[in-house]
This record gives structure tokens, C-alpha cells and sequence, in this order.
């Protein structure tokens, strides 16, 4: 009887854990109108950025991923008044496609996908890791660059080892 209560405490456990996870991607994005959102609202419901960074236009970007272990990351985009122009989730497929081995940088692949969950090197080269989804299965979404900074290549691995790699 014990063993029954145990198994359904961590049944229930991993369910609301899931469901967390579900609603947050699809309700997070809904609850900042770009436009009319402000820092101040953006700092109120999601706490300061882990990673704060501007880009080269000078553009303020304040990137959520729950790094190291979430398969989701959302990036807040502020204009020079400091009004939301964008909020939108990050490392979705569009974004990968956009990355062009031996002419991406660092820097694109940073802007494109969020800072990497894992940092590793092999052999000179870095690899950025970030977890993603893929039709609800978990994937591991790999960056190679070389000592150069230039991108050679990007590739999605399913965690569970049982499918082929998607990789270019």
C-alpha cells in the first residue's frame, strides 16, 4: 500500500510539473502586449534577466531561460523609451534555420537562439547546448564554433537517443 501512495505522490508530482511547463510557453507570451508594456511591468512579473545585453543597433534585450534545465527561454525586447517592442520565446525551428555554418558568428547565433544552457569544448572547437522541443520530444540543440568565432555547424539530437539527428 506504501509503495502505491509513493508512485502516485510522484505520478501527480511530474504531472503538475508538466502542466507548469505547458502553460508557461503558451502563457507567458500572452501576457505582454508589445507597444504598451513597460520595463517596470516586464521587471514586476518575471524578476530581473539572468542576461541583459544590447545589440550592435543598441537595442535592450533581457533574455529568460531557467538555464540550465528548461526547454524554454523568452526574450524581451525594449525600445530607447523602454516600451516592449517584442516578446517572443526563443530557439524555435525558424530561429535554427537562420543560422548559416561558415558565415554566422558568435554574436548571430547568440542573438538567434539565447544563451546556451551548457558551454563545452572539443578539440578547440565550442559547443553551445540548449534544450529544446520538438513536437513535445526533448532534443539537445548543439552549436559548433570554431576558435574563430565563425559557426560549422548546428544540429538537434533527440535525448532519449532513439531518432536520427537533424544536424547541417
Amino acid at each position: 500500500m506504501r509503495l502505491g501512495f509513493g508512485f502516485l505522490v510522484v505520478g501527480v508530482v511530474a504531472l503538475c510539473l508538466t502542466a507548469g511547463c505547458a502553460s508557461q510557453s503558451v502563457g507567458t507570451l500572452s501576457q505582454f502586449p508589445p507597444g504598451t508594456t513597460t520595463r517596470g511591468e516586464v521587471l514586476a512579473k518575471m524578476g530581473p534577466s539572468p542576461s541583459l545585453w544590447f545589440d550592435a543597433s543598441g537595442r535592450e534585450h533581457w533574455d529568460y531561460s531557467g538555464n540550465p534545465f528548461s526547454y524554454y527561454g523568452y526574450r524581451a525586447s525594449f525600445d530607447e523609451a523602454g516600451k516592449l517592442t517584442e516578446w517572443r520565446e526563443l530557439r524555435r525551428a525558424v530561429d535554427v534555420a537562420g543560422l548559416a555554418p561558415r558565415k554566422s558568428t558568435a554574436q548571430d547565433v547568440r542573438a538567434a537562439l539565447g544563451e546556451p544552457n551548457e558551454l563545452y569544448h572539443i578539440r578547440g572547437d565550442a559547443h553551445w547546448q540548449w534544450r529544446v522541443l520538438r513536437n513535445t520530444r526533448p532534443y539537445r540543440l548543439v552549436a559548433q564554433l570554431g576558435p574563430d568565432g565563425v559557426l560549422k555547424s548546428v544540429g538537434q539530437y533527440p535525448i532519449d537517443g532513439c531518432c536520427r539527428s537533424s544536424g547541417r
